[in-house]
């Protein structure tokens, strides 16, 4: 079956792939994905030289989400994947851009790193044998991908598809098929203050400026994703039901935040701008989690808060919308412990693991997602009416 026919199929279960941003913390991901991995593979023996994107029909992700998703979507084996990652994660976030240096001092001034490492990377792994960019359109991708990225002109989020029905995917209004994949990815991931934004051509003599698609409500994309497969104004319009939609969502670990009032009380302006973003994040992602239990069954329903507990009872519509399952490693001192990672004697600690732009943190991360999917990831979490046939 074409991808074109794949992905417009309305008559056999659809399986989608939601990947949180957070930028080295992806290497969580790496962990889960790769456990996902071996137990799809052993599932489907039959099936010569198994890929992820052989079983998920659309891959989605938000900022290093979008990076992982990219390699994915392309047929690149969790091996690949977690080979790149790990070596250029650390090149990523290494080199700062230098106030001193005056031939640099405004791009210093608008970004923490610079974005040489970053460029390359994206330009080295997006590439055809000819040397050519793979674009969204591209034939090379393999399953349904959705890129999610922040538009600053215009305040809003993009869902960049390769569904070549869409309205914006080669037409008057927007030709997303021709944007290199390498220019989606870099735009979802531009995180304000740690790189600068990504200006593309989205059309006709348009061109756009793209922030970090986490700066947005959907920097866990699962209900982003949900919308764009079922929703009458994209161009995938599958069927929803516990039975004809699955899909699997992995965070970048989360803990819980803590101070005291009084440090509330003291707090000044500049604290303020500083804390409110991450704020509006977790809020955000929270609420993405609170709708996915809310209209779907899965078996890892998230203990919430202690006024609505995992939502086992609740279920806003009459009928499940899709079987939803959700990975995210608890990044508490209990929890790693419980795993074997011993925090305290000049061991890293849960704010330092926590940094999004700590690179010399990659192999650990890496280390402690797939612990966590050892732990967590099981058969029962891969329903059998989900199977390739």
């Amino acid at each position: 079956m074409s991808l074109s026919a794949r992905l417009s199929d309305n008559t056999t279960p659809k399986r989608i792939l939601s990947l949180d941003g957070g930028g080295i913390r992806g290497a969580i991901t790496i962990g889960y994905l790769e456990k996902v991995e071996e137990l799809l593979k052993a599932r489907f023996s039959h099936i010569n030289d198994f890929r992820l994107c052989d079983y998920f029909d659309l891959i989605g992700g938000t900022s290093t989400g979008s990076i992982i998703a990219g390699c994915l979507a392309l047929g690149m084996t969790m091996s690949q994947v977690k080979e790149k990652y790990l070596t250029l994660g650390n090149l990523i976030f290494h080199e700062k851009n230098k106030l001193w240096d005056l031939w640099q001092i405004k791009k210093a001034l608008q970004a923490r790193y610079n974005d040489a490492n970053f460029n390359s990377m994206l330009e080295s792994t997006f590439r055809d044998d000819q040397n050519q960019d793979i674009l969204l359109g591209s034939p090379l991708i393999r399953s349904g991908l959705c890129i999610i990225a922040k538009r600053a002109d215009t305040n809003s989020t993009w869902t960049l598809n390769n569904h070549p029905e869409d309205p914006f995917y080669q037409s008057l209004e927007g030709q997303n098929a021709l944007i290199p994949l390498k220019q989606a990815i870099r735009a979802s991931s531009a995180a304000p203050t740690y790189f600068i934004p990504e200006v593309i051509e989205v059309g006709t003599n348009q061109t756009a400026a793209f922030v970090d698609g986490g700066v947005s409500s959907v920097n866990n994309p699962s209900f982003a994703l949900l919308m764009v497969a079922t929703m009458k104004g994209y161009a995938f319009r599958w069927n929803t039901g516990e039975f004809n939609l699955f899909m699997l969502s992995i965070g970048t670990g989360s803990n819980a935040f803590k101070t005291t009032v009084h440090s509330v009380e003291e707090n000044w302006m500049l604290s303020w701008a500083m804390q409110v973003p991450e704020m509006l994040m977790a809020d955000a992602s929270i609420l993405n989690q609170i709708i996915m239990q809310w209209i779907s069954r899965g078996k890892t329903k998230k203990h919430i808060n202690l006024q609505i507990g995992n939502m086992e009872q609740d279920m806003l519509t009459k009928e499940p919308l899709l079987t939803y399952n959700r990975y995210n490693t608890d990044m508490s001192e209990d929890y790693l412990k419980s795993l074997g990672f011993h925090l305290g004697n000049g061991y890293k600690s849960i704010a330092d693991l926590m940094e999004m732009s700590n690179g010399n943190n990659a192999n650990l991360l890496y280390q402690i997602g797939r612990a966590a999917a050892e732990a967590e990831v099981t058969e029962e979490h891969f329903p059998p009416q989900f199977d390739l046939k």
